[in-house]
């Protein structure tokens, strides 16, 4: 992916890691390859991708990545460990990669009051969006506004932007 991109664009200015898996995982019924899995897709990818690519714009001596995150990562949810633990070790991963290179990363933190691409509302959204502050749910455009800001900021760095319409997501939350 990235000889690909530095063959079509010859550098790199932007990586967002925004893929990753997430479903409910009770403690004691998750597998090693359920670990494995989890933090694979959702840590060793973007560490991987943040060492290649933030090897390019060290030597272009520009770049910016953008981790997205999740409030579970800082809050971890019982019924949902392995994908917490993931997360955990992509906030730690960006704070310690902003203190490796002058400007990349900063982190999006999303907080999962995000309605799917698409739809304002999903399943168990009544009750969710009576515990947001600003009364509705996130939408993919929210994300995308503050991962924007992240990037076009050249004094922002390791640093997690919360994006939850002031709601501090519980596992409650999750599990509706």
């Amino acid at each position: 992916m990235v000889n690909t991109a530095m063959r079509a664009f010859g550098r790199i200015e932007i990586l967002v890691n925004s893929a990753a898996i997430f479903s409910r995982t009770p403690f004691l019924t998750v597998t090693e390859e359920d670990w494995d899995r989890f933090l694979g897709v959702n840590l060793k990818a973007p560490f991987l991708l943040c060492r290649l690519v933030g090897e390019v714009m060290s030597r272009q001596g520009r770049g910016v990545i953008v981790n997205l995150a999740d409030i579970a990562g800082a809050k971890v949810w019982a019924e949902y460990i392995p994908y917490s633990v993931s997360k955990a070790g992509l906030l730690a991963l960006t704070t310690g990669l902003a203190k490796r290179w002058h400007r990349c990363p900063s982190q999006c933190h999303c907080a999962g009051t995000v309605a799917p691409a698409g739809r304002q509302r999903c399943r168990g959204t009544g009750a969710r969006v009576g515990r947001v502050p600003l009364r509705r749910l996130g939408l993919p455009e929210d994300i995308t506004r503050a991962a924007l800001y992240l990037i076009e900021s050249d004094f922002v760095t390791g640093e997690v932007l919360t994006v939850d319409g002031g709601h501090d997501c519980s596992e409650a939350d999750a599990l509706t």
